[in-house]
């Protein structure tokens, strides 16, 4: 299937050890744009085909940028099938709930929920734990157990070897 990755900020403030943002963040430049506007977003969508599969995820967490849910329901209410992969930094409780209702809405749109959990060795170094993300990763795993989702489009993950979650 015909994908898109969209990346919706150069940069990323989880600073994944795997990952390479400096090599990214050098190829945008110093007077680049940081986020993807929300106008800029639906320009681009407007000139792809709506068999391409949208992926919220590229080289940084898609919800760093404060357009991303916007995106999203701008994405399936266009018809397009879409991918998230996502660390859930940036998501409130509020917007979890929006966008767990946008994918229930979208549930046949919606070829893969994955969610980046931090690993017990700290790789995603810019993780910060709090309360409200653990309501958000809740939200998200509630959906994750709902039969109006399809289960097997939905997981979880770490990027270390041993696959353990941090506490």
């Amino acid at each position: 299937m015909p994908t898109m990755e969209i990346t919706t900020m150069v940069g990323c403030p989880l600073m994944c050890t795997f990952c390479p943002q400096d090599l990214l963040k050098k190829q945008y430049g110093k007077d680049s744009e940081k986020y993807l506007s929300l106008a800029n977003y639906k320009s681009m969508l407007a000139k792809i085909p709506n068999h391409v599969r949208i992926d919220f995820s590229g080289m940084a967490e898609p919800w760093a940028n404060d357009d991303a849910t916007d995106m999203l329901e701008h994405t399936l209410e266009r018809g397009y099938r879409i991918a998230i992969y996502t660390t859930l930094y940036g998501i409130t409780v509020p917007d979890s709930e929006r966008i767990v209702a946008l994918i229930l809405r979208h549930a046949d749109q919606v070829m893969d929920l994955c969610l980046h959990l931090p690993d017990i060795h700290m790789n995603m170094r810019g993780f910060k734990s709090s309360e409200e993300y653990r309501q958000v990763l809740r939200n998200f795993l509630q959906l994750g157990t709902t039969e109006r989702f399809p289960s097997h489009r939905f997981s979880v993950m770490t990027m270390d070897k041993s696959g353990d979650i941090h506490p």
